[in-house]
């Protein structure tokens, strides 16, 4: 939900199906693409299946840009290589830029926990106490897909 801005060279052999796109069930894949920060890492490892540098899938990360603090991944470029019959491991979600210099549409989104840190807060004295601090996460500005302007 905390996201990350994507922009992709593809790369398109004469011999490819006609687009990459009719595979995607209506979900736009454009030269800028968000994802999850928790979905790439500046740092490969083996128990690690997202968007990573000389991590070779079909996505490639290229390069990546930082902010001024020289941590912050501002944006992350990488390649589609749909030519790649390696089958990930794991799983992106992206949200596509509706189209170019146009930011997706932001909403609010709230994410719920359990409330109670214990199984049953009914056999404790202070249940009050035993609320989950962290059993609503607001975040503000999530990027989403909308439809309508996606396709224009």
């Amino acid at each position: 939900m905390d996201d990350s801005k994507v922009a992709f060279s593809l790369i398109i052999d004469e011999g490819d199906p006609p687009t990459f796109q009719e595979a995607l069930d209506d979900v736009p894949f454009t030269d800028v693409v968000y994802i999850e920060h928790s979905d790439f890492r500046t740092k490969d490892s083996k128990d690690y299946y997202g968007l990573a540098p000389d991590n070779a899938f079909p996505l490639k990360c290229t390069e990546v840009v930082y902010g001024d603090d020289k941590e912050t991944v501002i944006e992350i470029r990488a390649e589609h290589d749909p030519s790649k019959k390696t089958k990930p491991k794991g799983v992106l979600h992206w949200v596509a830029q509706p189209s170019p210099g146009v930011e997706p549409l932001k909403v609010e989104v709230r994410l719920f926990d359990k409330l109670f840190l214990s199984e049953n807060p009914a056999e404790l004295d202070d249940w009050l106490a035993d609320l989950n601090p962290h059993s609503k996460e607001v975040i503000p500005e999530c990027c989403a897909h909308s439809r309508e302007s996606c396709n224009g």
